[in-house]
Protein backbone atom coordinates (compact mmCIF):
# COMPACT_ATOMS: atom_id res chain seq x y z
CA UNK A 1 0.00 0.00 0.00
CA UNK A 2 1.29 3.52 -0.77
CA UNK A 3 0.28 5.73 1.77
CA UNK A 4 0.27 9.22 2.17
CA UNK A 5 1.53 10.97 5.51
CA UNK A 6 2.27 13.96 7.34
CA UNK A 7 5.66 14.80 7.24
CA UNK A 8 6.55 18.51 7.95
CA UNK A 9 4.50 21.10 8.71
CA UNK A 10 5.04 25.05 6.79
CA UNK A 11 5.22 28.07 9.06
CA UNK A 12 1.91 29.12 8.03
CA UNK A 13 0.43 25.91 9.61
CA UNK A 14 0.10 24.09 6.10
CA UNK A 15 0.94 20.32 6.21
CA UNK A 16 3.28 19.11 4.03
CA UNK A 17 2.62 15.33 2.43
CA UNK A 18 4.75 12.69 1.31
CA UNK A 19 4.64 8.99 0.54
CA UNK A 20 5.62 5.77 1.92
CA UNK A 21 5.47 1.84 1.07
CA UNK A 22 4.32 0.00 3.11
CA UNK A 23 4.56 -4.00 2.57
CA UNK A 24 2.29 -6.28 5.07
CA UNK A 25 -1.19 -4.70 5.73
CA UNK A 26 -4.54 -5.64 5.85
CA UNK A 27 -7.99 -3.95 6.45
CA UNK A 28 -10.89 -6.26 7.37
CA UNK A 29 -14.10 -4.79 8.78
CA UNK A 30 -18.06 -4.61 7.93
CA UNK A 31 -20.42 -2.20 6.23
CA UNK A 32 -23.81 -2.17 6.49
CA UNK A 33 -26.35 -0.23 4.39
CA UNK A 34 -30.46 -0.39 5.45
CA UNK A 35 -33.21 1.21 3.43
CA UNK A 36 -36.39 2.15 4.83
CA UNK A 37 -39.59 3.65 3.03
CA UNK A 38 -41.04 5.83 5.07
CA UNK A 39 -44.30 6.75 2.50
CA UNK A 40 -44.67 6.43 -1.02
CA UNK A 41 -42.49 9.79 -1.12
CA UNK A 42 -39.89 9.73 1.66
CA UNK A 43 -36.71 6.85 2.00
CA UNK A 44 -34.43 6.65 5.08
CA UNK A 45 -31.37 5.33 4.57
CA UNK A 46 -28.25 4.09 6.94
CA UNK A 47 -24.98 3.32 6.36
CA UNK A 48 -22.31 2.00 8.66
CA UNK A 49 -18.98 1.20 7.96
CA UNK A 50 -16.18 -0.51 10.71
CA UNK A 51 -12.68 -0.64 9.78
CA UNK A 52 -9.66 -2.13 11.04
CA UNK A 53 -6.64 -1.02 9.15
CA UNK A 54 -2.97 -2.48 9.79
CA UNK A 55 0.53 -2.61 9.53
CA UNK A 56 1.15 -6.52 10.10
CA UNK A 57 5.06 -5.71 10.45
CA UNK A 58 4.42 -2.85 12.98
CA UNK A 59 2.08 -5.27 14.92
CA UNK A 60 5.47 -7.78 14.92
CA UNK A 61 7.80 -5.28 16.42
CA UNK A 62 5.83 -4.62 18.94
CA UNK A 63 4.93 -7.52 20.12
CA UNK A 64 8.99 -8.05 20.80
CA UNK A 65 8.75 -5.05 22.07
CA UNK A 66 10.99 -3.03 19.49
CA UNK A 67 8.75 0.23 19.20
CA UNK A 68 8.64 3.05 21.99
CA UNK A 69 7.50 6.70 22.72
CA UNK A 70 8.86 9.32 24.16
CA UNK A 71 6.02 11.48 26.18
CA UNK A 72 6.92 15.18 25.22
CA UNK A 73 6.41 16.73 28.20
CA UNK A 74 7.95 14.00 30.88
CA UNK A 75 10.86 13.09 28.17
CA UNK A 76 9.96 9.66 29.60
CA UNK A 77 10.49 6.76 27.22
CA UNK A 78 8.51 3.56 27.00
CA UNK A 79 7.33 0.72 25.09
CA UNK A 80 4.61 1.03 22.72
CA UNK A 81 1.85 -1.59 23.62
CA UNK A 82 -0.96 -3.46 21.18
CA UNK A 83 -3.71 -1.22 22.21
CA UNK A 84 -1.92 1.83 22.04
CA UNK A 85 -1.44 1.26 18.31
CA UNK A 86 -3.96 2.77 16.03
CA UNK A 87 -3.30 1.59 12.79
CA UNK A 88 -3.16 3.51 9.65
CA UNK A 89 -2.76 6.50 9.23
CA UNK A 90 -6.42 8.51 7.22
CA UNK A 91 -8.30 5.49 8.28
CA UNK A 92 -11.54 6.03 10.56
CA UNK A 93 -12.59 3.05 12.92
CA UNK A 94 -16.28 4.17 12.28
CA UNK A 95 -18.24 6.06 9.64
CA UNK A 96 -21.94 6.11 9.51
CA UNK A 97 -24.16 8.49 7.02
CA UNK A 98 -27.94 8.64 7.59
CA UNK A 99 -29.58 10.05 4.13
CA UNK A 100 -33.59 11.23 4.41
CA UNK A 101 -34.86 10.89 0.70
CA UNK A 102 -37.72 12.55 -1.16
CA UNK A 103 -39.36 11.99 -4.39
CA UNK A 104 -42.30 13.50 -6.34
CA UNK A 105 -42.38 11.54 -9.35
CA UNK A 106 -45.79 13.30 -10.35
CA UNK A 107 -44.21 16.63 -10.22
CA UNK A 108 -40.26 16.11 -11.44
CA UNK A 109 -38.96 17.10 -7.82
CA UNK A 110 -36.44 15.24 -5.29
CA UNK A 111 -34.54 16.29 -2.24
CA UNK A 112 -32.30 14.70 0.19
CA UNK A 113 -30.49 15.63 3.63
CA UNK A 114 -27.76 13.36 4.34
CA UNK A 115 -25.17 13.57 7.85
CA UNK A 116 -22.27 12.67 7.61
CA UNK A 117 -20.05 11.12 10.73
CA UNK A 118 -16.45 10.19 10.19
CA UNK A 119 -14.51 8.75 13.79
CA UNK A 120 -11.19 10.37 14.57
CA UNK A 121 -9.03 9.39 12.64
CA UNK A 122 -4.51 9.25 12.50
CA UNK A 123 -3.12 12.27 11.09
CA UNK A 124 0.38 12.05 11.17
CA UNK A 125 3.62 10.90 13.80
CA UNK A 126 4.05 13.40 16.47
CA UNK A 127 6.98 11.61 18.94
CA UNK A 128 8.95 10.03 15.91
CA UNK A 129 8.31 6.46 16.00
CA UNK A 130 6.28 6.92 12.94
CA UNK A 131 3.36 5.07 13.70
CA UNK A 132 0.26 6.14 15.24
CA UNK A 133 -0.23 5.54 19.15
CA UNK A 134 -0.93 8.97 21.06
CA UNK A 135 -4.05 11.06 21.04
CA UNK A 136 -2.40 13.93 19.42
CA UNK A 137 -1.72 12.70 16.72
CA UNK A 138 -5.44 11.97 15.69
CA UNK A 139 -7.74 14.50 13.82
CA UNK A 140 -11.21 14.49 15.92
CA UNK A 141 -13.92 13.07 14.67
CA UNK A 142 -16.47 15.51 12.93
CA UNK A 143 -20.50 15.52 11.24
CA UNK A 144 -21.32 17.18 7.95
CA UNK A 145 -24.47 17.66 6.43
CA UNK A 146 -25.26 17.93 2.91
CA UNK A 147 -28.35 19.45 0.98
CA UNK A 148 -29.59 18.18 -2.54
CA UNK A 149 -32.58 19.08 -4.85
CA UNK A 150 -33.64 18.07 -8.08
CA UNK A 151 -36.42 19.48 -10.54
CA UNK A 152 -36.72 17.11 -13.71
CA UNK A 153 -38.36 19.31 -17.09
CA UNK A 154 -39.43 18.15 -20.60
CA UNK A 155 -41.24 14.44 -19.27
CA UNK A 156 -37.67 14.10 -17.69
CA UNK A 157 -35.65 14.69 -20.46
CA UNK A 158 -33.71 17.30 -18.52
CA UNK A 159 -32.59 17.98 -14.81
CA UNK A 160 -31.71 20.44 -12.98
CA UNK A 161 -29.88 20.08 -9.31
CA UNK A 162 -28.63 22.33 -7.02
CA UNK A 163 -26.97 21.05 -3.38
CA UNK A 164 -25.02 22.39 -0.36
CA UNK A 165 -22.07 20.10 0.76
CA UNK A 166 -20.68 20.43 4.11
CA UNK A 167 -23.98 22.53 5.01
CA UNK A 168 -22.92 23.90 8.54
CA UNK A 169 -19.41 24.67 6.93
CA UNK A 170 -17.26 22.64 8.76
CA UNK A 171 -13.77 23.42 8.38
CA UNK A 172 -10.02 22.24 10.16
CA UNK A 173 -7.49 23.98 8.22
CA UNK A 174 -4.63 22.98 9.53
CA UNK A 175 -5.45 19.11 9.85
CA UNK A 176 -7.83 19.22 6.91
CA UNK A 177 -7.03 21.39 4.25
CA UNK A 178 -9.02 19.66 1.42
CA UNK A 179 -12.39 20.46 3.50
CA UNK A 180 -12.49 23.64 2.36
CA UNK A 181 -16.09 24.79 4.24
CA UNK A 182 -19.16 24.90 2.56
CA UNK A 183 -19.50 24.28 -1.12
CA UNK A 184 -22.49 25.18 -3.41
CA UNK A 185 -22.79 23.16 -6.89
CA UNK A 186 -25.51 23.37 -10.07
CA UNK A 187 -25.52 20.32 -12.28
CA UNK A 188 -27.43 19.85 -15.43
CA UNK A 189 -28.19 17.07 -17.53
CA UNK A 190 -29.89 16.50 -21.14
CA UNK A 191 -31.39 13.62 -22.72
CA UNK A 192 -31.19 13.77 -26.67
Amino acid sequence: LIENQVFARRTNGQNIFGYRNLNRIFTQGFESDINYKINTRFTLSVGYQYLLAKDKEIINQIERGEVFQRDPQTLITTRVTLREYGGLMNRSRSMLNVKLFYENQQHGFSGSIRAIYRSRFGLGDNNGNLILDTDSEYVKGFVTFNLALAKDFWKNRARLQVGIDNLWNYRNEIQMPSVAGRLWWVCTSFQF
